[in-house]
């Protein structure tokens, strides 16, 4: 039987990337697909560049991925792709997932799409739907189809969320050029005790003036705090309340804009993510009234140091950047 993929064009977000790579992991096990991942259309960046994953049916690379579309004379789901070079025009030209811009596909603009009955392979790991698309984000995308395709390739476009994508965070492991990375920011960490803030504000809002009222007496007992923030506001903040605040957020061009959606490069959104895990992790002390998936990865890995403390261990594949 001839090789069966699916190619999955993941959303922006760490956790809803990884979210929406563990469902698609459930999909592939359960049909006997490879997973293709392709670039986040948000982040634009070659997955395989920082994480790799030990499982021999998932593909992060996204080099690897146009290379094994290029190969034989493969059918491809949904048929509106009439080929493999139509999907890899796909691909490489995100502007065809825009509105107005000629793109194919079906289109969500209604409320979220639930599953009245999960399909049989999305096993135990109930996730939120997909494929919801946030206004903000106003893609293209394409869903799974109802059933089992007799095609060589299917694609998927979209987004899902849920806990399930903590467990694989676990799984992964870092490439050299994130591992030295993130080995450089645990290397410049206070040598001496420190507290750290979380505030987070690309999606889902949270109160910082709240934050530092409730906890206005701890944080003044330590001489260092990190704040992990993607808000220019939340940092004037705490700088005028304490007097050694540091932050290794980069912002974009408009400071006011949320991460997800700012200026700045890929590489540095994924680095400055992975900076702000590492500070948390390694931190005496962690306060964040702020919610979501990724405030709650934080929280783990600040629990469970010895976790992240493993993925940047210095072993003999770690090369410098």
């Amino acid at each position: 039987m001839a090789d069966k993929y699916l190619v999955l064009v993941p959303p922006n977000g760490i956790s809803n990337v990884l979210s929406t790579i563990r469902q698609a992991i459930d999909y592939c096990d359960y049909y006997e697909r490879t997973l293709l991942v392709y670039k986040p259309y948000v982040y634009d960046v070659n997955l395989g560049d920082y994480f790799k994953l030990g499982r021999k049916n998932v593909i992060l690379d996204s080099n690897k991925v146009v290379e094994i579309i290029s190969q034989g004379h493969h059918t491809v789901y949904p048929t509106a792709i009439s080929s493999p070079d139509g999907l890899i025009d796909l691909l490489i030209n995100p502007g065809k997932l825009r509105w107005g811009q000629g793109g194919i596909g079906s289109v969500h603009k209604g409320p979220i799409i639930f599953y009245s009955k999960p399909p049989d392979w999305m096993t135990k790991n109930l996730y939120l739907p997909l494929c919801n698309v946030p206004p903000t984000l106003p893609t293209y995308f394409f869903g799974y189809p109802d059933g089992p395709r007799p095609e060589d390739i299917i694609l998927v476009i979209g987004t899902t969320w849920g806990e399930p994508f903590r467990s694989l965070f676990s799984e992964i492991q870092f490439t050299p050029q994130l591992k030295s990375h993130a080995q450089r920011v645990k290397l410049m960490l206070d040598k001496k005790p420190y507290l750290c803030l979380h505030v987070r504000d690309s999606d889902i809002q949270s109160d910082y003036r709240q934050l530092y009222s409730d906890n206005k007496g701890l944080i003044n007992q330590y001489e260092t705090v990190y704040l992990c923030t993607d808000n220019h506001a939340a940092l004037d903040f705490f700088k005028e309340q304490h007097p050694r605040v540091l932050n290794n957020t980069r912002f974009g061009d408009n400071p006011k804009s949320p991460l997800h959606l700012s200026t700045l490069d890929g590489d540095i959104k994924i680095k400055d993510l992975i900076s702000d895990i590492v500070i948390a992790t390694f931190s005496n002390v962690f306060l964040t009234n702020s919610d979501g998936d990724f405030t709650k990865l934080m929280r783990e890995c600040f629990t469970n140091k010895e976790n992240i403390a493993a993925k940047i261990e210095d072993n003999e594949d770690t090369d410098p950047e």
